[in-house]
């Protein structure tokens, strides 16, 4: 029996809407370049969260190698007790030091990150779920000392991110620090060399960079958090991308040092 040729258009446009969905489920929630996540997880899998990753991994090695074999191998005599200040020093100082290295210029390239698809973003209300869920809490919970999900959500929507970062640095601290020094101990210790207080310092470096990263990149992700980011270097645009560079490394110091900017 021949299908009538309007019955047989309007089956054509419905596969076709179908086709269409389809291919558009991928693409949900995203907005102007931005696009959603729901869990933690996929935004520590994002590709600027793990080309960060490598990189402060390799920085966190490398310049601490250097400026630690000037400071305690020409600067200072070993050898050295392992609740010595240079060993208690770069444990304490590091909690609030490397959060501030580490994200001191982070906001210089986000807006491209963005624009390309490499960073997320994730909502609060997403966040919320995941933690009732305790789907992905349980790596958060380690990186973090133990601290509850109530607790890392507050520290996470806080404004000022040198404030969320430091925190962040502190937090991870309560689980770092003990554990560092029992090495330090019984590892590396009680007396350790010039060479043994450099690797150990290093080492320390290397590790607490990871949670850190992690952490202060989930806090970036956040969409209030992120919007007000991107605001402050959407605001630098030039033509002149050296310009544009310079104006974004201005601001972004300023974001970090100042809570009102």
């Amino acid at each position: 029996m021949a299908q009538d040729p309007k019955e047989e258009d309007q089956a054509e446009l419905g596969m076709a809407e179908i086709t269409d969905d389809s291919k558009g489920g991928d693409t949900d929630g995203q907005e102007e370049g931005v696009y959603y996540v729901e869990t933690i997880g996929q935004v520590w899998t994002s590709k600027f969260v793990l080309g960060q990753l490598l990189f402060n991994v390799l920085a966190s090695f490398v310049g601490p190698l250097g400026t630690f074999y000037l400071l305690f191998g020409h600067l200072s005599q070993g050898p050295y007790e392992w609740y010595s200040g240079p060993l208690l020093g770069v444990v304490a100082g590091s909690l609030a030091g490397s959060p501030l290295l580490i994200f001191a210029l982070m906001p210089v390239g986000l807006p491209e990150a963005v624009e390309y698809g490499w960073f997320p973003r994730i909502t609060e209300k997403s966040l919320q779920l995941e933690a009732e869920k305790q789907s992905s809490w349980w790596l958060l919970w380690w990186l973090s000392g133990g601290s509850s999900p109530s607790m890392m959500l507050s520290i996470l929507k806080w404004k000022w991110s040198t404030q969320r970062n430091v925190a962040m640095g502190l937090v991870v601290g309560i689980f770092l620090v003990p554990l560092a020094l029992l090495i330090a101990r019984f590892a590396f210790g009680p007396t350790l060399s010039m060479w043994s207080l450099i690797w150990f310092n290093v080492v320390y470096e290397v590790v607490l960079c990871v949670p850190v990263l992690l952490l202060g990149l989930l806090g970036y992700a956040l969409e209030a958090n992120l919007d007000a980011t991107l605001d402050r270097m959407e605001d630098q645009h030039h033509p002149n991308s050296v310009v544009r560079l310079l104006r974004r490394t201005c601001a972004s110091l300023r974001m970090t040092f100042s809570p009102y900017y």
